[in-house]
């Protein structure tokens, strides 16, 4: 098996001008992989759980993971060369990512989908974004066994054409839009030792 590199988050602190956490999409398919309803990739396993109140129009879901290996395939412009590789963010950088969205108050940046055109969905407002803490007392939602320092959003849907998405199952999972350096992890894994990563933390 191939070793693929891991690219943590480089977030000196939550004024870093370097980094631009932007907004939240309404998707299909969470980069992490976690969905509202399931975890749902490439196996079928039901680890995650989405919180959803139907009758007050709110969908809870996170959106961070310490640690959690993201995979990605991107294809260089000029080279036309494709690079395989994980993204992670680290529990500290976490929360420098999340005090940063929230000072700079772009709590309505919330889309459809990563390929909307308009910065943000009429009706669809994020209201409460908090980090799963042990020490301050801070629970994640009942349904969730995610580890601590997990960073979790719930949103308000008014928008009944964008309920009907959710309800549908057409959007299943909050998924962030960040630009931001990133720095090598010092070791490479095969695809076998993020697996093991992986099941270490949903576990």
């Amino acid at each position: 098996m191939k070793n693929l590199p891991i690219y943590y988050f480089k977030v000196n602190d939550y004024n870093d001008a370097s980094v631009d956490f932007s907004a939240i999409a309404m998707v299909d398919k969470p980069a992490i992989m976690t969905e509202w309803m399931a975890f749902e990739n490439q196996e079928k396993s039901n680890y995650f759980k989405f919180a959803i109140q139907e009758e007050r129009r709110i969908v809870t879901a996170p959106i961070l993971i310490p640690d959690l290996p993201i995979y990605r395939k991107i294809k260089d412009e000029k080279t036309g060369v494709e690079k395989e590789f994980y993204v992670a963010a680290s529990k500290d950088a976490i929360e420098k990512l999340v005090m940063k969205f929230m000072k700079e108050g772009k709590m309505n940046n919330i889309k459809s989908t990563h390929q909307q055109e308009s910065d943000k969905t009429k009706g669809v407002f994020m209201f409460e974004m908090f980090i799963s803490d042990e020490q301050r007392g801070i629970a994640q939602p009942k349904g969730f066994d995610l580890p601590d320092g997990t960073a979790f959003a719930s949103v308000k849907v008014d928008n009944p054409t964008e309920w009907e998405k959710v309800k549908q199952g057409i959007f299943n999972g909050l998924s962030i839009e960040i630009l931001c350096d990133m720095e090598l992890a010092p070791v490479d894994l095969t695809d076998a030792e993020i697996k093991a990563v992986i099941q270490s933390i949903i576990d």
